[in-house]
């Protein structure tokens, strides 16, 4: 049995492990020596810090055999070129032992339907332009690129910067760290 529940601040270690197991599985096109220096520490306070609030939509998918195997964090976009009533997909990560297996489906599925409750009518995700699974995975769910474009920075130290380009022209040259990122959007049906 496979269930969806909201994450508590027990779940914050499993949740970094996933996290950060994903990124070293999935961002090849980041330096492993980056992805290897990446402060678990430093994401585990993130997190711990983040689920105590309790400001943030973050759920997990619990496996009845092995425990949490994925979780997703949704909210309001907060791009200032978006609506207020724009959701986003800020988060959505699966180990990746349990990749390939629908877990994925189950947790975007379920977070598209938390955002639609709240009554958003569009929903934004930012994905990095060298992930071509994740990119075949949105747009074959409807998502489409907008054509906007942001960098995230991975340090070391665990934090991470991100900042927007106005428009991107394909000049920029990457840092070592840095990773191209596209917004894709979907449209909501009639509610």
């Amino acid at each position: 049995m496979t269930k969806i529940r909201f994450a508590t601040n027990k779940d914050a270690e499993i949740i970094t492990n996933i996290q950060l197991s994903a990124w070293r599985h999935s961002f090849t096109h980041v330096p492993q020596e980056v992805l290897a220096g990446l402060s678990v520490e430093k994401r585990l306070a993130r997190w711990k810090n983040l689920i105590r609030m309790g400001e943030i939509q973050l759920y997990v998918l619990d496996k009845k055999d092995t425990g949490v195997v994925g979780f997703c964090q949704i909210g309001t976009a907060s791009d200032i070129d978006l609506s207020q009533y724009c959701g986003k997909l800020k988060k959505l990560y699966i180990h990746p032992d349990y990749q390939t297996q629908g877990f994925g489906s189950l947790l975007f599925e379920y977070g598209i339907k938390k955002l639609r409750e709240q009554l958003y009518t569009k929903l934004v995700l930012w994905v990095a332009v060298e992930n071509s699974l994740a990119i075949s995975y949105y747009t074959r769910r409807g998502f489409q690129d907008d054509g906007a474009r942001r960098i995230d920075t991975f340090t070391v130290d665990g934090s991470s910067a991100t900042y927007r380009l106005k428009d991107w022209d394909g000049s920029h040259t990457l840092k070592l760290a840095e990773v191209l990122e596209a917004r894709y959007y979907k449209q909501f049906d009639g509610m």
